[in-house]
């Protein structure tokens, strides 16, 4: 004699099956999270070490203007770390009370990557100094 049980048999299959498909969501939920953070971190990366570059290209600048260079500042690439930096260089004269003086606007643009791609970064730094004593 075979004895048959009665009732709910397989719910406990159900209950694991809800756990694994709830599970398996959490966790993809959590890879993409973590996929956005490292991207994040790593444009914040290259943003900082661009904006380094333009920082050197602007000091380098500054120092040529001040030595009486400045025309040779314009237009001027460098390559600093893998970005380039374009560094330009105005001059304007001004006398005041009889003291002449200039003042030089010095602009960096230091970029890294292709333009239109994921990587790509950009930093535009300005500055005005004067040789007045």
């Amino acid at each position: 004699m075979i004895c048959r049980m009665k009732g709910q048999g397989g719910i406990a299959l159900m209950g694991a099956v809800f756990l694994l498909v709830v599970l398996a969501f959490l966790s993809v939920v959590v890879v993409s999270l973590f996929g956005a953070q490292t991207s994040s971190i790593s444009m914040s990366v290259n943003g900082a070490r661009c904006y380094q570059a333009g920082k050197a290209g602007l000091e380098w600048g500054i120092r040529r203007a001040l030595d009486g260079n400045c025309a040779t500042v314009n237009g001027a690439s460098n390559t600093i770390e893998g970005y380039t930096v374009v560094t330009t260089c105005q001059a304007d004269g001004y006398t005041e009370a009889g003291v002449s003086y200039n003042v030089f606007r010095i602009r960096a643009t230091a970029t890294g990557g292709n333009l239109g791609a994921i990587d790509f970064v950009s930093r535009r730094l300005e500055v005005k100094v004067t040789d007045a004593n």
